[in-house]
């Protein structure tokens, strides 16, 4: 069981050559407008940790 509150990627991982992006460890609302969830699935505020 894992989530994102703890300073983890748990199984998630970022690839160092030949992609596009890195996952982001964010909290709090997403930094462009009408994009991500309004809360976090496990605090149930928009406090909780989520993959960007």
């Amino acid at each position: 069981m894992c989530d994102f509150e703890a300073d983890s990627l748990c199984s998630w991982q970022n690839v160092q050559q030949g992609d596009d992006f890195d996952w982001i460890r964010y909290r709090s609302s997403t930094p462009t407008d009408d994009t991500g969830p309004d809360f976090d699935h496990t605090l149930k505020n928009d406090k909780g940790a989520r993959m960007f």
